[in-house]
């Protein structure tokens, strides 16, 4: 029987695994928590039966087939607090621009043809760029950071940080960390009250 990995749908081969090698993920629950008709030993985490795209989730909303998006990547730009760039002397005015931080989030995520988006876990890469020609900047510190080509420097308290757990949230994902239901999975009854 083949085996996929239930967080990133990665192939296992034909013998059980208690770890993907891939995202990391406990394919087997905690040691002690199976049943003791065999012996306490862990029971697997059940994998859905796989189709061309990976295993056939369903959306936990709405019921209907879950498309995988793999490798997906999102870049987004925060702007922080403005900072003086320069000034004009014959109007007597500072330039002011606003800090920018660059976030770039790596995910893998699922959605679904009524619009719902999951995804289980995101890397972020964070990049501090300078306001005025957009380089790369140079840490001092752990609070000064400087444009080396403009000869400007700003603190880090000035820059806008956002989680990618939260970028993701607004742009509509949902984060999901449990295993999502498969497509043969009965639909479950609502509990009476």
């Amino acid at each position: 029987m083949d085996h996929f990995c239930p967080n990133c749908a990665r192939f296992l081969g034909t013998e059980p695994v208690p770890q993907c090698p891939g995202c990391g993920h406990t394919i087997f629950e905690l040691p002690g928590s199976g049943s003791p008709a065999n012996g306490g030993l862990p029971e697997l985490v059940p994998v859905c039966p796989p189709t061309e795209s990976g295993p056939a989730y369903k959306c936990p909303f709405c019921s209907h087939m879950l498309t995988p998006l793999k490798n997906n990547v999102l870049s987004f730009e925060l702007l922080g607090k403005e900072i003086p760039v320069g000034s004009v002397q014959a109007l007597r005015v500072n330039l002011l621009k606003k800090t920018i931080t660059q976030v770039i989030v790596e995910f893998d995520g699922w959605y679904c043809g009524t619009g719902h988006k999951f995804y289980r876990s995101a890397r972020e890469t964070v990049k501090e760029i300078c306001p005025v020609c957009r380089g790369a900047l140079v840490r001092f510190g752990t609070s000064v950071i400087s444009c080396r080509r403009c000869k400007l420097s700003m603190t880090k308290d000035q820059m806008a940080y956002l989680k990618a757990d939260d970028l993701l949230k607004d742009e509509g994902w949902t984060h999901w960390p449990q295993p999502l239901p498969c497509m043969d999975d009965p639909p479950r009854s609502e509990p009476a009250v």
